[in-house]
């Protein structure tokens, strides 16, 4: 019975030390994405986290105020939102 236990407990630690392990070289992923250069002016980089954040925080301010957006007017303020940016 004892064997059973720790027998299940290492197979239980191996698996959850391999859930941790893809987890953090998923997040490494997401923050190499993240940092993927989308424009540059003047020699300065405007990545893919910077737009996401200029159309986030346009869309909050929209949203705090009661406005719903469709499609086309979302895709406007990422328009927008990326000439802001440059």
């Amino acid at each position: 019975m004892k064997a059973k236990h720790v027998t299940l407990s290492a197979i239980i630690f191996i698996l959850i030390t391999g859930l941790a392990c893809t987890v953090s070289l998923g997040s490494d992923k997401r923050k190499k994405d993240l940092n993927t250069k989308i424009a540059s002016v003047n020699g300065v980089a405007i990545t893919k986290k910077d737009f996401i954040w200029a159309v986030s925080s346009q869309d909050q301010r929209l949203t705090s105020s009661g406005k719903v957006m469709d499609r086309d007017e979302m895709a406007q303020l990422k328009k927008d939102s990326f000439s802001g940016l440059i």
